[in-house]
């Protein structure tokens, strides 16, 4: 008898231990439900003119394509924008891994990392990327293929977009890397000092340094791009409903005109997506 009720015991444990490690799990909060919940969009950005920055001329307001753009996405989708974490460009998701923001709120150009670790939604702007060296050097005009060599050094941010194309493009050349938050001057610098002899970007990300120091940098002449990259934001992978919602509200806004608005406020050289429509005069 003394058997059976220890039998009946085990018995019963090995059955209730399902439902107990049940009642300790909690199912984890999806980015989207978290959202929903309290109707804020928690954003991470870069502070970068022309996307996102301070004008200090006008009492250090934030502003910026990145920054007008978002608050016009929550305008639509009725929620809060709240720009929660400074990031740069080589760490810009890290933040998604443990949920300290819900999107990556800055025009970026994809690439393998960001690709494999994050959702990309719909492009709202093109860009095309070419080579800018000192005013003086006239190496590589007319000529890409002189850039892939071993004598050859390109500014790069550690991690971020610039190294990975720098390396897929030109494998043969040296890379001179500024830390991942580094500010645009530093990715800079090491061309107008020397340390390094090229950098791949557009024109809008270097114009503020171009126009506060004329005569220090050239766009590589008779060249075609390096490379045309969408420009997109960043969604925390497995978040279907959230970069539903997020393109849902791009596309809205791309065929109503805002990217054109904010190409003109801003004065960039960026190239517009095609909107889903077309026009018919009555």
């Amino acid at each position: 008898m003394k058997k059976c009720a220890l039998l009946f015991t085990a018995l019963l444990s090995l059955l209730l231990l399902p439902s107990a490690h049940a009642a300790g799990t909690k199912e984890k909060e999806s980015t989207y439900d978290r959202v929903m919940r309290t109707e804020t969009i928690r954003c991470a950005y870069v502070s970068w003119p022309p996307y996102f920055y301070q004008d200090y001329d006008n009492g250090g307001k934030q502003t910026g394509i990145v920054y007008d753009l978002m608050n016009a996405i929550g305008e639509l989708l009725d929620l809060k924008i709240e720009w929660t974490e400074e990031v740069g460009w080589g760490n810009i998701g890290e933040g998604f891994a443990t949920g300290r923001y819900d999107m990556a709120c800055a025009l970026m150009w994809p690439d393998a990392p960001k690709f494999k670790n994050f959702m990309l939604t719909i492009p709202v702007y093109y860009s095309a990327l070419y080579p800018w060296v000192r005013a003086d050097d006239t190496r590589f005009d007319g000529n890409l293929a002189l850039l892939n060599s071993p004598d050859i050094k390109f500014s790069v941010i550690d991690g971020a977009m610039s190294y990975n194309l720098a390396r897929s493009a030109f494998p043969q050349a040296e890379t001179i890397g500024v830390p991942p938050m580094a500010q645009n001057a530093e990715w800079i610098m090491n061309i107008t000092t020397g340390k390094a002899d090229v950098m791949i970007t557009d024109y809008d990300e270097i114009r503020n340094f171009l126009e506060q120091n004329p005569g220090k940098l050239r766009q590589v002449k008779d060249v075609p791009p390096v490379k045309i990259y969408p420009m997109v934001l960043g969604v925390p992978k497995n978040e279907p409903m959230m970069h539903q919602m997020i393109n849902n509200a791009l596309r809205f806004s791309i065929d109503n005109g805002l990217m054109e608005e904010l190409k003109e406020k801003y004065g960039t050289h960026y190239m517009l997506p095609k909107k889903n429509y077309t026009m018919e005069t009555p």
